[in-house]
This record gives C-alpha cells, sequence and structure tokens, in this order.
C-alpha cells in the first residue's frame, strides 16, 4: 500500500460482548500493524468495565511492529 500512497489510520472494528468469545480474533493486531494502522475502534457492552480491557489485552500495550 506505501507503494499507492494510501495510508491506514485505524482498523474496524472490534466488538466485545458478554455471550461472544473473549479476546482479540487472531491475527487481527498482526496484520492492523502491517497496515499501518495506529488506531483500533472497539465496541462493548460489557455491563464492566474492566471485562473490556482484559477482552482487549490492554494491559499488553502497543504492539510492535
Amino acid at each position: 500500500m506505501a507503494e499507492t500512497g494510501v495510508s491506514v489510520f485505524d482498523t474496524e472494528f472490534l466488538r466485545f460482548e458478554p455471550d461472544q468469545p473473549v479476546g482479540v480474533p487472531e491475527g487481527f493486531l498482526e496484520i492492523s500493524t502491517r497496515l499501518g494502522a495506529t488506531q483500533v475502534l472497539v465496541m462493548s457492552v460489557e455491563p464492566v468495565a474492566e471485562a473490556t480491557s482484559a477482552r482487549s489485552g490492554a494491559s499488553r500495550g502497543p504492539p510492535v511492529s
């Protein structure tokens, strides 16, 4: 994509719900990083804020390119 001049700002989106599988889909962050995305749009309907953080892996920090 670099040669086209098109850049990727964010990847969309992760939807976290109590009755859905836990976590970020395998390869999602790696592909987002390879595309140059610096943000991920997340929508959560988890009733407890800590559950969203746990699902997103927020404690891991940003992906390494």
